[in-house]
């Protein structure tokens, strides 16, 4: 939602909500959440919400099954009611839905594992255009999930379809897949831009890979350059991202280590030189 909302669209919605039209209760229940043109109040925003599932109406469904699966001001986590939501609203066709589903029954989150399942609700979610999907659906592809072969053409394809909608984790299964030659000719280079492309929409993960290719001699540019890896394994650790939090953290402290014991040696050679000197002159 954007940060302001015009009187004049305000206006608009009050109006929608006493004709109880249902995407003007939808909108100022995301008002409600967000304290955007109106007071923030959560409770007040499920109450919308709720009246709206007796609609049956996918998007609050959605809403609601994300404020429970993650908490909110007000909001206790609550994966039941999470989980019986998305399941409505991917019912009443919400792709978001579909593909949160798709993502919690591949890996086994908060329901039984079933790839199969994965698979048709992520399917389903990408016939709807839903880029996230797109790579859900790429990474089962690549490695070979949910029933299906592991091929990486198809992997790659769906990959560039969530790279077209900017999606910085298919931009970043891209770059690893070039960075190793997976299915399609080895360019180090390339995989070096598309890392950066993923890092510029602030995904952590690609600027430790970033880091890690500056510390290796196979980098594309064959030279390795501590001060710039340390400047990515550094922006990488600000968004505490635990998937490579921990990983950040000591690339950071193993290279301060480099450093320290790179300066020490140069005091010792100074020291060294100095003594000679003295001798040479005496």
């Amino acid at each position: 939602m954007p940060s302001r909302i015009d009187s004049d669209a305000i206006q608009s919605i009050l109006h929608g909500i006493r004709l109880e039209q249902s995407d003007a209760l939808y909108l100022y229940a995301l008002m409600k959440i967000y304290g955007r043109g109106v007071e923030k109040d959560t409770h007040s925003a499920l109450q919308f919400l709720k009246k709206l599932t007796a609609r049956g109406h996918a998007d609050s469904e959605f809403v609601l099954g994300m404020l429970y699966l993650h908490g909110a001001e007000g909001v206790a986590v609550d994966i039941s009611a999470s989980t019986r939501y998305l399941h409505s609203s991917s019912l009443h066709g919400n792709s978001n839905a579909k593909c949160v589903l798709g993502a919690m029954y591949n890996d086994g989150v908060f329901v039984q594992r079933d790839e199969v399942k994965a698979l048709q609700l992520l399917k389903e979610a990408a016939k709807m255009q839903n880029a996230h999907a797109f790579v859900h659906l790429g990474m089962m592809q690549e490695y070979g999930r949910g029933g299906l072969e592991s091929n990486f053409s198809e992997a790659m394809m769906y990959y560039e379809l969530g790279r077209e909608h900017q999606i910085a984790e298919a931009i970043y299964n891209i770059a690893l897949m070039k960075a190793a030659g997976r299915g399609c000719a080895k360019n180090i280079d390339f995989a070096k831009q598309l890392l950066e492309e993923a890092a510029t929409l602030s995904y952590a993960p690609a600027m430790y890979r970033l880091g890690q290719m500056l510390t290796t001699v196979d980098n594309g540019s064959q030279t390795v350059d501590y001060r710039l890896a340390l400047s990515w394994f550094r922006k990488a650790l600000l968004h505490n991202d635990s998937r490579i939090h921990r990983e950040a953290e000591f690339a950071v402290n193993q290279i301060m280590l480099l450093y320290s014991d790179v300066e020490k040696s140069i005091l010792h050679y100074e020291q060294l030189f100095k003594t000679s000197m003295q001798v040479h002159v005496l």
